[in-house]
């Protein structure tokens, strides 16, 4: 049987990812460190507001997602998985897997962290977040390339484990067809230009103080072609492979499509807040985006059709940026 958990502790783990989120970015949006605790306050209210009104809205595409999961095949004999797990990946497995990338990542920025206060040594806060803003364009790359890593090497170990039919059933571990792959990249280019003109027609302008990220890639030079180079070539396949690969699939065999669905788009799209949290058709676009990649996927039965989506809604952003 496919292990269950209870609406309550569904519920808490939500209640704990919204205060993690708030807990995390808030300071950042503090302009004066006597604000910290009102923006810590106020940012776990807005992500979880958020939140909730994103989950309604995935339940509802959920219903129709389900609809494009394909039937799991049978595993040759030859193939079949060494454990006696009744499914071949656990919620423990996925969210071990998710723990280890996020590990790699955070080690990354807590290095870069060390590095700026190394070099602004005791000039104070503001020296050090001037220097952060200089580290960013190195340690962003750095991180995903290194968080890309530690997510290969750990689904090498459920390969190992699962058999190669089960593993590339359960990751969709596979190209796609030619026509898929252009769907994909065609509405990841309609999605990306509709964005861009929503926030044009409707004269959207950004809100609050910019955080580190955003202010490394609105400095011309390095900081720019990090950004640029990090989410249109190194983010999309690792992030597709970690969220529509590993986490939707290994939550597909404990809970079934429509909550997996909802939960690995729900993270994906929190986790993404530092991008629009003062700007909301990010919001919309990046909500949007997770929807019709997470579609694409199941559709397919691969990992292609929604690279090639992801990739090229970043291109269209990356290439107003760099334009501008």
């Amino acid at each position: 049987m496919n292990p269950r958990y209870s609406s309550r502790q569904l519920a808490l783990a939500k209640v704990l990812a919204v205060l993690l989120i708030g807990l995390v970015w808030g300071p950042f949006l503090a302009k004066t460190p006597d604000k910290r605790g009102t923006m810590i306050l106020g940012a776990i209210v807005l992500v979880g507001l958020v939140a909730v009104f994103y989950e309604s809205v995935a339940r509802l595409l959920a219903l129709a997602i389900g609809r494009f999961a394909p039937p799991k095949p049978e595993e040759p004999e030859a193939f079949q998985p060494t454990g006696s797990l009744a499914v071949p990946v656990t919620v423990g497995d996925t969210a071990a897997l998710f723990g280890w990338f996020l590990a790699a990542q955070f080690v990354v920025w807590v290095a870069a962290g060390v590095v700026a206060a190394v070099r602004a040594q005791e000039l104070g806060d503001v020296a050090v977040q001037l220097e952060m803003v200089n580290v960013v364009p190195v340690a962003l790359p750095i991180s995903m390339a290194t968080s890309g890593v530690v997510l290969l090497l750990a689904l090498g170990r459920w390969r190992e484990r699962l058999g190669p039919v089960t593993f590339d059933w359960v990751v969709a571990a596979s190209r796609g067809s030619s026509r898929n792959l252009l769907l994909g990249a065609g509405v990841g280019v309609t999605l990306g230009v509709a964005i861009v003109l929503v926030g044009h027609v409707l004269e959207a302008k950004p809100t609050g103080t910019p955080n580190l990220l955003i202010q490394a890639m609105a400095k011309p030079g390095v900081g720019r072609w990090s950004f640029a180079v990090t989410a249109a070539a190194l983010a999309p396949p690792l992030e597709e492979v970690l969220f529509r690969g590993a986490l939707l699939g290994g939550l597909r065999e404990a809970w079934g499509v429509p909550r997996a669905a909802v939960v690995t788009g729900l993270i994906f799209w929190l986790l993404h807040a530092p991008e629009w949290i003062h700007y909301w058709p990010a919001a919309l676009g990046i909500g949007l985006l997770t929807a019709v990649l997470t579609m694409l996927r199941l559709k397919s039965a691969s990992l292609g059709p929604p690279i090639a989506a992801h990739c090229a809604y970043n291109l269209v952003l990356v290439g107003i940026l760099l334009a501008t």
